[in-house]
């Protein structure tokens, strides 16, 4: 992964970035052509997991591995648990997470 060195948007460090899912259920649903989702991402340097909006799992259809509390500034929430696949696009390049 290469070092990401681009200026902030807003005081916000924002990337595009791809979301699939992951490869494992794709193989075991034998999909095709699996949905992609595109959006900007904003890198939290803090984060110990990586975070999607629930509207993003709706639209790729995923199926929720189950809840988990989620620990933040503002608390504990529960969120749904997916797995997915992250591919990061930077000057033209992709990089796969």
């Amino acid at each position: 992964m290469p070092c990401l060195t681009k200026p902030l948007d807003g005081g916000r460090a924002l990337i595009d970035i791809r979301v699939l899912p992951s490869h494992a259920f794709v193989q075991a649903k034998r999909i095709a052509i699996p949905r992609q989702y595109s959006a900007k991402a904003l890198m939290d340097t803090g984060a110990g997991i990586t975070a999607i909006d629930e509207t993003i799992a709706e639209n790729l259809v995923l199926r929720s591995k189950g809840p988990a509390q989620i620990g933040g500034v503002a608390g504990h929430r529960t969120h749904q648990q997916y797995d997915v696949d992250l591919v990061i696009i930077l000057d033209g390049q992709t990089y796969s997470i």
